[in-house]
């Protein structure tokens, strides 16, 4: 499950804020959560005018995914590059059973 939210946590760095892109900060719970509960994992809470299906605790995009310190390296078969996770996206990993 953790393979599933890290690549998850990789693509939401790309994404801009809106109801489509918001990617639930509690994927591994079926339950209502708190807004306390969502604050504690780092993530935003928002009940405010969304549609069904879409999260009330969501990741910030601007927070979790990965940075590329030395950059991106042309080889003979593509491209390479070291990805390191962001450590605010460590701490929401963290605090997920």
């Amino acid at each position: 499950m953790k393979y599933l939210v890290i690549l998850l946590l990789a693509c939401a760095g790309c994404l801009a804020d809106n109801l489509n892109n918001r990617l639930d900060c509690y994927l591994e719970l079926d339950m209502q959560v708190s807004e306390q509960q969502c604050k504690d994992r780092g993530c935003i809470w928002d009940s405010t005018g969304r549609p069904p299906g879409v999260p009330i605790c969501y990741l910030d995009p601007k927070q979790v995914g990965y940075k590329v310190p030395a950059g991106v390296k042309k080889t003979d078969t593509g491209l390479e590059a070291d990805l390191h996770l962001k450590d605010t996206a460590k701490r929401t990993l963290k605090s997920m059973p």
